[in-house]
């Protein structure tokens, strides 16, 4: 099998040293491949917490002796120039991006995706939150079959960019975030879908630049949609077939959420996951 490429985490951050803890630890504990580097940039949404979250991330990479960048501002920046902040300070060509309150539930095959990425120039690989389901809504999904030089590896395409945890190739996005960050002050929040409406060709602006630069796009925005397109244009994939089970949870489902139990429905008390296996066991991590 061929040498696996470089790759370094890059995580935003919002004021949540507990969680980032645990999600970073668990992120470390389940790659196969450990990063160059891990790459943190903390948005001081909580004064009280600016330093603790520094300190918890140089203490985890401290211990598995992995270098660590850590960038921070206040008042925050939010999540679009945050993001502009990792990219630009990443130094390899891939990185594996994740959140702050991500979980690693199972191991990452970090290697084996980031050879299949190599080989076939693919520009994201994902880790799903959840089973892959052969329908997102009405749109149907669809595997694809990589040579590799072992045995192949399947993937299952998808319907956009997602910010979850996977391997992106930088090159790919980052212009579609410079591009957002130089032109308009409105890349704060949901910069997924500002991101994916670039990358569709749905904004004219956009296009031009891309054009110009030779930023490949698909012929239409119509066919964005095409699961084929996708495949060949968009080159965004989830790991393995459809009914691949899930990597990754959220630890938290709003900012006030400092106790790493997670309730996901049903009945029973907050501390009580109603989803876990025997339908009543805690969350604790």
């Amino acid at each position: 099998m061929s040498a696996v490429p470089s790759y370094e985490i890059v995580i935003p951050s919002a004021s949540r040293p507990k969680i980032l803890g645990a999600a970073l630890t668990s992120l470390l504990a389940r790659v196969d491949v450990l990063p160059k580097r891990v790459l943190i940039h903390d948005d001081v949404v909580k004064p009280e917490y600016r330093n603790d979250v520094r300190d918890v991330a140089a203490a985890i990479c401290q211990s598995q002796n992995i270098p660590f960048y850590f960038e921070q501002h206040e008042p925050p920046l939010s999540h679009g120039p945050s993001l502009h902040c990792l990219l630009a300070a990443a130094k390899t060509a891939y990185v594996l991006y994740s959140q702050d309150d991500l979980f690693v539930r199972r191991d990452l095959p970090i290697a084996r995706a980031l050879q299949t990425m190599e080989r076939h120039s693919l520009h994201q690989i994902r880790f799903n939150k959840r089973a892959t389901m052969e329908y997102k809504m009405s749109w149907r999904k669809k595997e694809f079959q990589f040579e590799m030089p072992d045995a192949p590896v399947t993937l299952t395409v998808a319907d956009h960019w997602y910010f979850q945890t996977g391997l992106w190739r930088v090159a790919r996005i980052k212009p579609v975030v410079d591009w957002w960050v130089m032109t308009s002050n409105a890349f704060n929040e949901h910069c997924e879908i500002k991101c994916n409406k670039s990358m569709n060709r749905d904004i004219a602006e956009f296009n031009h630049w891309a054009l110009a630069t030779g930023y490949e796009l698909p012929e239409q925005a119509y066919l964005s949609s095409d699961v084929d397109v996708r495949a060949a244009v968009h080159k965004t994939f989830i790991w393995g077939p459809i009914g691949t089970d899930q990597f990754v949870e959220n630890l938290a489902t709003n900012p006030a959420d400092w106790r790493l139990v997670r309730s996901r429905g049903g009945t029973g008390p907050p501390e009580v996951d109603s989803q876990a296996r025997g339908g009543n066991e805690q969350t604790h991590v």
